[in-house]
């Protein structure tokens, strides 16, 4: 088992991406749990280098596993360069990431909590930024034990 990414994903990746579940609406902790998750495998490649030619091959075996992981690479790359410029991107800004309101009922009352959602490129419609995370984040469980 890789060792330095197996600490990484214990000691930081966990406890970010449970602070951004517990709190859905937060912004910050939505950007955060989606860059640690990216970096996880920065960590995983360093320690298999001998499976993948490059990170980059890394990646595409990541997206085409749980592809749902590059949501998360999208979010986390725009966090931090505002604008993407990739040929392989699905989002081109950062603004395509932000909290909403959104209407909920469970099944008595309607209420309407803020959270965090994202917005593809092609698609009009924005989604929660807490599904792709739990999917990156059981790929990444899948993968540590």
């Amino acid at each position: 088992m890789p060792i330095k990414a197996a600490v990484f994903f214990n000691s930081i990746v966990r406890p970010t991406v449970n602070e951004f579940l517990c709190d859905t609406g937060d912004l910050r902790r939505g950007f955060l749990a989606a860059i640690v998750l990216n970096h996880t495998a920065d960590y995983w490649w360093l320690e298999n280098k001998i499976t993948y030619k490059d990170l980059s091959s890394l990646r595409v075996d990541l997206i085409q596993k749980c592809p749902e992981f590059s949501v998360i690479r999208d979010v986390a790359d725009a966090s931090k360069h505002g604008e993407l410029f990739r040929a392989s991107k699905q989002m081109s800004s950062s603004d395509q990431v932000k909290p909403e309101k959104v209407l909920r009922t469970d099944g008595i009352s309607v209420f309407s909590p803020t959270i965090v959602m994202f917005t593809l490129d092609k698609k009009t419609s924005s989604e929660p930024l807490e599904r792709p995370v739990r999917s990156v984040l059981s790929m990444w469980e899948l993968s540590f034990k």
